[in-house]
């Protein structure tokens, strides 16, 4: 599938994978801070996400090879990868199939196992609204705020509202396919599996995603992993600690 991207910078190659319900928008400001270290980003939607196309065929397996045509197209035989959430997920798939194609990778704030689906306050929300009686993003994030009590998911929801036309708002993602598919989105890598590249972990200080249990499980998979905090900050750490993320991340890839 020939996914959506945006390109900022010139130099080492820089792919940035989102996560469930985001974009490659969500990492703009950040991407600008990269540029001008010497990396040329690569703001990807991920397929059912922002711009790219919608399919009901919505796997890990999937996704990574999406990437990989992605790096085809673009003549990147080797490139260093962000992946958020499931956009880290994406890229540990990628990395168990083709481990050559990575310099560096980061996995923030998510772990090689399996979660059980959790979304469903989300899922709720968007049925509970009819997209073709919205006529205003006021209205939508008045309905999505009945439905919702979290303020960040609320916002990070409504970056994903556009004008489908002159007169009515939509979703981006593709709901119907990803909550069909809900359950691939907390699959665990295979049992056994073993991926010889450098990875950091980066887990934030007040999110569950990667627990002390965890950590065994990342380096039996990961013998290259290193794993570090980031203070302050629950699941989006990139977006709750901007700062110490960057210098994490910098310090790594540099």
């Amino acid at each position: 599938m020939k996914l959506f991207f945006k390109k900022n910078g010139e130099g080492k190659p820089l792919i940035i994978l989102h996560g469930l319900f985001g974009m490659g928008d969500n990492w703009a400001s950040l991407s600008t801070i990269f540029s001008e270290k010497g990396f040329c980003c690569y703001l990807v939607d991920q397929r059912n996400h922002g711009k790219s196309p919608h399919s009901e065929d919505f796997t890990y397996e999937t996704m990574a090879e999406d990437l990989l045509e992605l790096m085809i197209d673009e003549k990147i035989s080797k490139a260093d990868i962000i992946g958020h959430s499931m956009g880290g997920k994406t890229a540990m798939f990628f990395a168990l199939k083709h481990p050559d194609r990575i310099s560096k990778m980061i996995v923030a704030d998510m772990s090689p196992r399996y979660y059980a689906p959790h979304h469903d306050a989300i899922f709720s929300a968007l049925k509970s609204m009819d997209t073709s009686g919205l006529f205003s993003r006021k209205e939508a994030e008045e309905q999505l705020r009945i439905a919702l009590n979290d303020e960040s998911t609320i916002q990070f929801l409504l970056k994903n509202l556009y004008w489908k036309d002159d007169k009515h708002l939509d979703w981006r993602f593709g709901f119907l396919e990803i909550e069909k598919n809900i359950d691939e989105i907390g699959k665990a890598l295979p049992t056994g599996a073993v991926i010889n590249v450098p990875v950091l972990f980066l887990r934030g200080e007040r999110s569950g995603y990667i627990n002390e249990k965890d950590r065994i499980e990342i380096k039996r998979i990961f013998p290259l992993a290193e794993i570090k905090t980031v203070p302050a900050a629950g699941h989006w750490i990139h977006a709750e600690n901007p700062k110490i993320f960057m210098e994490l991340v910098m310090e790594y890839l540099l």
